[in-house]
């Protein structure tokens, strides 16, 4: 039995994501890490700035080098401090949803970067100028900002087709233009692919248009 959910599980640590429309970004990722930098990844939610973080993981893991922290998950007493003074130098830190890091940590991160105990970091925000960063931490990103756009619908459509394999005619392309046009980001994309797909199982037929509002997937209902 196909798990539809697990196919369209748009959390990057849970299963293996194709990366499409993101060449460059991957690219620039990957330099500005191997050359020492710090890197901040700005988009809105779901544009995919996690997946670039994993992506680099998968590139450094295999080294025993990498740190990822998602902020919005810490403690906000916590002093991050405390998971890198047992870290061996030249790691390299992730840093996920940064605009929920203290001023107090974002200095020490600093800090540790001047000192070489890290080699690189890279920050991941919704929105660069709400992120209270000190001007020493701004400095030192400087120009090596990557801005993340909205994917074209013909890049989503290579997603789900991707992750459909031999099961694409499930969602035809008229549905996926539909899902496009009245959803916000990838993530809610994704989630409706489930909906859409378990429906489309439990009726033994491919979507259709009426399966969209039957099942109130229209962004904002």
């Amino acid at each position: 039995m196909v798990n539809y959910e697990k196919i369209f599980e748009i959390n990057p640590f849970k299963t293996n994501i194709t990366i499409v429309g993101r060449d460059k970004e991957t690219e620039d990722t990957i330099y500005r890490i191997m050359s020492g930098s710090m890197l901040l990844i700005e988009g809105k939610e779901g544009y995919g700035k996690t997946i670039l973080l994993k992506y680099a993981i998968d590139n450094f893991k295999g080294k025993g080098k990498v740190i990822y922290v998602d902020a919005s998950k810490l403690d906000k007493k916590l002093d991050i401090v405390e998971l890198l003074r047992k870290k061996p130098k030249g790691m390299i830190l992730l840093m996920d949803n940064v605009q929920e890091l203290s001023i107090r940590n974002n200095e020490k991160i600093k800090y540790y970067y001047d000192e070489d105990r890290i080699k690189s970091v890279v920050f991941t925000t919704s929105s660069y100028a709400s992120v209270e960063f000190t001007d020493a931490i701004r400095d030192r990103i400087g120009k090596n900002v990557i801005k993340l756009k909205k994917l074209t619908q013909q890049e989503v459509s290579k997603i789900i087709k991707t992750r459909l394999g031999k099961r694409e005619e499930m969602i035809p392309s008229e549905i996926i233009k539909e899902l496009y046009i009245n959803s916000e980001n990838l993530n809610e994309i994704l989630n409706k692919c489930a909906a859409l797909c378990n429906h489309a199982k439990e009726n033994k037929r491919p979507v259709e248009l009426g399966d969209i509002k039957k099942l109130k997937l229209w962004w904002g209902d």
